[in-house]
């Protein structure tokens, strides 16, 4: 298993993330947010295997790539087609997915649905390509307490945000990899074998499982012979007011991350404009990272109002204060 990045998108303009991850089984792809000019260049297969896209929020410069990522995959049935992102999620997608002619929409089978993020509950509309998408389908509610998706091999968490306007944060964690702690055999009387291969693949289903000719509870085999290593994560933050209560409340949310994807919109002398917008300075950024344990901070969605040179000045304000904080690599370096 292993998960990987890319932030998409330039300096100065809007950016994404896409985040993959992979076993020997498959690859899934995760994507958050889709600016403008966020999937140029980026492989058609990708743009074709996202299996979940993730909005913070709808405002334009988060969302007006989707043209792109929806003429690739409108009538995609290979797999399923989720969307999330904050209240009123779905009421614009359905404009967008309604600002086409589809005259011809009745050959088509395809299903989206539209995962709408409360902070305590997951609210799930279905729409139809065969009916144009006029009809919006409720498909009701469920409560979550953090977790959002939750994969076999991996988990998304989400975080409600001030940006005016509800904007989700999200932290993807791998599951922890599990072995059998053979050390304990012994003790119970079992002896290694093909078995083995059962209780640690989670799609073997069966409630027993026989060793050595005698019958054991699956499930009370793994709570006794089970153990997981943590694996990383990563974190996409944007567009928020970074208060005294959402300080304390990331410090929960980002437990167990390795890397921070988050916006450093201002320099620290602009800090009066960035609370008045609700975004953050990159020093601002840069003690989230601090505060939250985290091991690599990289920012984005850098403001146009700088040049070059300012920028570099950003990257620094951030680095005094969080080392380990860079630009994404395909980003213009000065240092």
């Amino acid at each position: 298993m292993g998960i990987h990045f890319q932030v998409l998108g330039q300096m100065g303009m809007d950016n994404a993330l896409l985040v993959k991850l992979e076993n020997y089984r498959k690859l899934e792809r995760l994507l958050f947010d889709c600016g403008d000019g966020t999937l140029t260049g980026l492989p058609y297969s990708d743009i074709l295997g996202v299996d979940h896209l993730f909005f913070s929020h709808l405002h334009v410069d988060h969302v007006s790539g989707f043209d792109a990522y929806f003429r690739a995959n409108f009538n995609r049935t290979s797999k399923e087609n989720h969307i999330w992102g904050p209240p009123e999620t779905a009421k614009i997608m359905q404009h967008r997915f309604q600002g086409y002619m589809w005259n011809l929409a009745e050959q088509y089978s395809t299903i989206w649905q539209v995962h709408e993020v409360f902070p305590e509950h997951i609210q799930t509309y279905r729409f139809d390509t065969a009916e144009g998408f006029r009809i919006t389908h409720d498909l009701g509610q469920r409560k979550h307490s953090g977790v959002i998706l939750d994969e076999e091999q991996y988990q998304v968490k989400a975080i409600t945000l001030d940006h005016q306007t509800p904007c989700l944060g999200f932290a993807v964690q791998e599951k922890a990899k599990t072995r059998i702690d053979v050390a304990k055999l012994p003790g119970l009387g079992l002896q290694p074998g093909k078995w083995m291969e059962h209780l640690k693949d989670f799609h073997f289903e069966e409630k027993t499982l026989e060793v050595d000719g005698q019958v054991h509870e699956t499930a009370d085999l793994r709570e006794k012979l089970l153990v997981g290593h943590p694996r990383g994560g990563v974190a996409y933050l944007t567009d928020f007011l970074l208060t005294k209560e959402t300080r304390e409340a990331l410090q929960v949310f980002l437990k167990g991350m390795d890397i921070l994807i988050c916006e450093g919109q201002y320099m620290q002398e602009d800090l009066d404009r960035a609370q008045r917008n609700f975004h953050l300075t990159s020093q601002q950024a840069a003690q989230i990272a601090l505060e939250c344990g985290i091991k690599k901070l990289l920012l984005m969605h850098v403001s146009k109002r700088y040049d070059l040179a300012e920028w570099q000045k950003l990257l620094m304000e951030a680095r005094r204060v969080f080392v380990n904080t860079d630009f994404p690599e395909h980003w213009p370096h000065m240092d």
